[in-house]
């Protein structure tokens, strides 16, 4: 058991034994984790729920949140290396806009190809 997230984790996703890396819903950080040493990196830069993450390679990694954006993140760094504010765009009625939540991500491994969806 991996201790930290003060919510439910939405997205878990891993690439060897030794590291694994999860979105945390609603308390807003992803996680990496380093299973051996038994200890764990804090990332923020979503103001919403975290809701899809998935691994590139051994160093970058991309989630996607319920405020509508897309980040990119390089383990070495706390904050996204670029993140992208409303990526499906806006719906609702003018002035109530809200930004389409992206519920999932996906990355072909050690490419630069990455794919996400909204609801």
């Amino acid at each position: 058991t991996l201790f930290g997230h003060q919510d439910a984790v939405a997205a878990l996703d891993a690439l060897s034994r030794e590291c694994c890396v999860t979105a945390g819903g609603r308390d807003g950080t992803v996680r990496v984790w380093k299973i051996p040493e038994e200890s764990q990196l804090v990332f923020y830069g979503h103001q919403g729920s975290i809701d899809s993450i998935q691994l590139i390679n051994e160093e970058h990694m991309v989630s996607g949140a319920d405020d509508g954006s897309v980040a990119l993140w390089g383990l070495s760094k706390k904050r996204p290396l670029a993140l992208q504010r409303e990526a499906h765009g806006l719906r609702g009625e003018q002035g109530l806009e809200q930004p389409f939540w992206v519920s999932s991500v996906a990355a072909l491994l050690n490419t630069d190809l990455v794919a996400t969806g909204s609801h």
